[in-house]
C-alpha cells in the first residue's frame, strides 16, 4: 500500500450521493470518516439535465467557486479529508472544476465513471468510459486530469466486478491513478472479494463498498485487500453509523 494513503488505512469513507452529498450532508453524516466525498456534481452546458439542481453547474469557475469554498469548508469541520466527485461531457470542464475544488481545500478529486445517465453513456462516458472499446478515451481523460491537477485522483468505475472492466481500468492505474473506488453491490460476497483482491494488485489503494452494515462486513472487505470501506445509504439511516463503525475498526481491527 502506498505510504501516501496510509492514514486512510482501515478507514470508512462516506460515499458520494447525488442529491445529498453537499458540505452540510458530509458534516452531519461523515463524523469519524477518513474521507467524505462530495457530489457527484455534473459540470455541463446541456440545457436540460434531470438531476438534483444543486449538483448541476454550467462550466466556468465563476459558477461554482463560491459554492465549493462554502461546502468544502463545511465538509472538513469534522476533521475528515474531502474528495469532490464530478462528471461532464468535456474533460476540460472537469479539470477546471477540480482545480476550483483544490483551491477550496479538497484533498482528492474523483472522476465519476459510474453514471448510467444517457446524456453521458451515449458519448461513451459514465460507466461506458471503462468499457474496453473506450480504453483510449479513458487514458486521455485520466492523463489530462493528472497532468493538470495536484491532488490524488480517485476513479469510480461502474460494473467493476466484470473481468473485462478490471482489465480496462488497469489503464487508469498505468497512467498514474492511485485510487479506485469500487461499488460492488454486496462487497463482502465471494465474487466481490475476488475483485477486490485483483484491484488491490493494480492500484495503490482500493476503496470498496456495497451493502456494508457492520464491522463484520467491513473487516471481510478490508482483509481482501481494500484499504478502506465506503458506505452511503446506511449512513443516511443512522448519522452516527460511520463514527461507530470507524471506532470499532480502529479499536479492534483484526477481530
Amino acid at each position: 500500500m502506498a505510504k501516501a494513503f496510509e492514514e486512510l488505512r482501515n478507514g470508512v469513507v462516506l460515499a458520494e450521493l447525488g442529491g445529498y452529498g453537499n458540505g452540510d450532508f458530509c458534516l452531519q453524516y461523515g463524523r469519524g470518516a477518513a474521507v467524505v466525498v462530495m457530489g457527484t456534481y455534473i459540470i455541463d452546458s446541456a440545457e436540460k439535465i434531470h438531476y438534483p439542481q444543486e449538483f448541476v453547474f454550467r462550466p466556468g469557475s465563476e459558477n461554482y467557486q463560491s459554492y465549493l469554498n462554502e461546502h468544502i469548508k463545511l465538509a472538513k469541520e469534522n476533521g475528515s479529508k474531502v474528495a469532490v466527485s464530478a462528471i461532464g461531457s468535456k474533460v476540460e470542464d472537469i479539470i477546471e472544476f477540480f482545480l476550483a475544488a483544490e483551491s477550496a481545500g479538497a484533498d482528492f478529486v474523483s472522476l465519476c465513471a459510474h453514471s448510467a445517465m444517457e446524456m453521458f453513456t451515449k458519448q461513451g462516458l459514465g460507466y461506458k468510459l471503462c468499457m474496453p472499446e473506450n480504453r483510449e478515451n479513458l487514458k486521455m481523460w485520466v492523463s489530462k486530469i493528472i497532468s493538470a491537477t495536484s491532488k490524488p485522483l480517485i476513479l469510480k468505475p461502474g460494473s467493476v466486478w466484470h473481468d473485462y472492466i478490471v482489465e480496462s481500468v488497469r489503464t487508469a492505474a498505468d497512467m498514474g491513478t492511485p485510487i479506485v473506488h469500487a461499488n460492488l453491490g454486496l462487497a463482502f460476497e465471494p465474487q466481490s472479494i475476488e475483485t477486490i483482491k485483483r484491484l488491490s494488485g493494480i492500484f495503490d489503494f482500493v476503496i470498496a463498498g456495497g451493502g456494508i452494515t457492520g464491522a463484520e462486513d467491513a473487516r471481510t472487505v478490508l482483509s481482501a485487500g481494500a484499504g478502506a470501506v465506503s458506505v452511503a445509504k446506511t449512513a443516511i439511516q443512522d448519522r452516527n453509523f460511520i463514527e461507530q463503525l470507524s471506532n470499532e475498526l480502529k479499536s479492534n481491527p483484526n477481530s
